[in-house]
């Protein structure tokens, strides 16, 4: 949702109070990273950015309001990142398990780029609301560019049903947010990389969705 148009928000006007505002949007995002939501206060995010919170407090009236902010300006260009990669005419030439491969090396890649961002931003949507809707409306965009692409080759599917698509992203995403916001959640003995977690997660979609699927 563009801050412009956000209730949340007054957008500032003049090029100074822009800055100013940039600087704490920056700093609301390094702070959510190295302290977590219980560090995500207005006296760090005021330091961090060298404004006085008067300076917050003109454009937001809480610290919920400063967050979905912040959670916004962060996401942004993990959004931008997917959005290319996942952009269709990126993959008319390609066959149909190298298209479900990329796709999924591109939306584990760039969550596991932003994961220090993510993982609060994970953890604290299971106890908000407004930000879960955020999330899930995040996600929802993502398998939509996910279900599109795959869609392309209909005659390589073991079924074209979209739910059976949908059905597939959501066990990948699920393991894939599973490792950014709770690191230990998928360890059966020692931890493997992310390149090997990667590649696990193509092979289950190429065995879900394809007919040749191996």
């Amino acid at each position: 949702m563009p801050l412009e148009t956000s209730p949340h928000v007054r957008p500032p006007r003049q090029e100074r109070s822009q800055v100013a505002w940039g600087r704490i949007l920056d700093a609301g995002v390094s702070v959510l990273e190295e302290a977590g939501y219980e560090g995500f206060t207005i006296a760090a995010i005021c330091t961090r950015a060298r404004v006085a919170p008067p300076a917050i407090y003109a454009r937001v009236q809480s610290k919920q309001a400063l967050f979905l902010a912040v959670f916004e300006h962060g996401f942004d260009p993990i959004r931008e990142q997917q959005q290319l990669a996942l952009a269709p005419d990126r993959w008319t030439q390609g066959d149909p398990e190298e298209v479900v491969r990329c796709a999924i090396e591109a939306i584990a890649q760039t969550s596991l780029a932003h994961e220090r961002f993510l993982r609060p931003v994970v953890r604290h949507a299971e106890t908000d609301d407004e930000v879960a809707a955020r999330t899930r409306e995040a996600r929802a965009g993502t398998a939509r560019r996910f279900r599109e692409l795959v869609s392309q080759h209909p005659d390589a599917l073991r079924s074209a049903d979209p739910e059976r698509i949908d059905a597939c992203f959501r066990v990948v995403f699920a393991a894939l947010l599973a490792r950014i916001a709770h690191a230990n959640a998928l360890d059966i003995g020692s931890r493997v990389s992310d390149s090997e977690f990667i590649s696990d997660l193509q092979d289950t979609a190429v065995r879900a969705l394809l007919r040749d699927g191996r």
